[in-house]
């Protein structure tokens, strides 16, 4: 999709085409399984598998967003309402400004202010549900992580109760770290700062390559408490839509996030292009989008479970994944990777 959008050349610098995922075991390091990714994937699927920064998507996506006469871009706009017209939607911010349109597309995420018009009964934290685990993030400079720690592949570590995740990200020069523990914390937003004692206790047990790695980000953890939708919530009404986290958060067991909403946003082009009816073309894209959202959801809570095993079943896990090999591991997502949406909705 962004190569299709031209923007494929003002990426690839920042972007990284890793390898290889490898899975290992967090109590013994050995490696597990390595899922190809390179040139196979990138043979399998059309397209490579890109780590990037989500600094480096957003700036290529405004840059061409810029360039782009008929479009206004007006950044630290806090919605504060929205109300609806016969024809159009109003919406007004915190400082007292309002702007008017056709229609309205909600991208704002998890805490969403534009679902309170779609869903009034359960906006906010009344349409949430707390999964129960807190993810952690930092970077590390490629040249500080220890030299045990691959640097051209994506690394998942596989623990009792939490797992680790590792890739770089800025054309190769930082590495990306991501830690997912069962935690009693509940809070909007996502830049709490994280105790790295907190963290450390958890990894006590796990191999010291990881834990100096993970040491090696000092004071820069921050963390976020992870959230789904209820289900069979709505994700429009009338001239208003969500997209996105808005309208469907998923665990971050997939690393979808980003890809769903760019896919929402295709989705989007599409149907508003084609239908003089607005209410009509935002339940279209419901009615095209929800069962992969859907899917996506699925598979990352399966992923939660599966990745934080331990005992005898975290063994037996760990056995599976080596046995099936990094093919036959890959080729069970070909339903998430070959999806091209431009192909299922194209544009014109």
């Amino acid at each position: 999709m962004l190569d299709r959008l031209g923007l494929s050349p003002s990426l690839k610098e920042a972007a990284v085409a890793p390898e290889a995922i490898v899975i290992r075991s967090a109590g013994s390091a050995n490696a597990i399984s390595r899922i190809p990714l390179g040139t196979f994937a990138g043979g399998r699927y059309g397209a490579p598998y890109w780590c990037l920064h989500r600094q480096d998507l957003h700036r290529a996506l405004r840059s061409a967003v810029e360039a782009e006469s008929l479009i206004t871009v007006d950044f630290g706009f806090r919605v504060a309402g929205v109300t609806e017209g016969t024809g159009s939607v109003g919406v007004t911010d915190r400082a007292g400004q309002s702007v008017e349109g056709r229609g309205l597309i909600g991208a704002d995420g998890l805490w969403s202010e534009v679902r309170r018009a779609v869903d009034p009964e359960r906006h906010g934290p009344q349409s949430t549900l707390h999964s129960g685990w807190t993810a952690w993030r930092a970077m590390v400079p490629i040249g500080q992580c220890p030299a045990d720690i691959e640097r051209d592949c994506v690394g998942l570590w596989l623990g009792a109760g939490a797992h680790l995740v590792h890739y770089p990200i800025q054309g190769g020069q930082q590495l990306n770290l991501v830690a997912v523990l069962r935690e009693d914390f509940e809070a909007e937003g996502f830049d709490h700062q994280g105790d790295p004692a907190v963290l450390e206790a958890a990894l006590r047990h796990w191999p010291e390559a990881v834990r100096r790695l993970a040491g090696q980000a000092r004071r820069e953890w921050q963390k976020w408490a992870l959230y789904e939708r209820l289900p069979n919530a709505p994700w429009s009404r009338g001239r208003i839509l969500l997209a996105g986290d808005a309208a469907h958060p998923i665990l971050p067991f997939l690393a979808q996030g980003a890809a769903l909403a760019l896919e929402d946003a295709w989705s989007i082009a599409a149907h508003a292009a084609r239908l003089d009816d607005l209410p009509m073309a935002w339940q279209a894209v419901e009615a095209g989008r929800r069962a992969r959202a859907e899917a996506v959801a699925k598979a990352s809570r399966r992923n939660a479970w599966a990745f934080h095993l331990g005992g005898l079943s975290g063994q037996a896990r760990n056995l599976a994944l080596s046995c099936m090999g990094g093919r036959r591991l890959l080729s069970a997502y070909d339903w998430l990777y070959a999806h091209d949406e431009t192909v299922t909705q194209p544009l014109g």
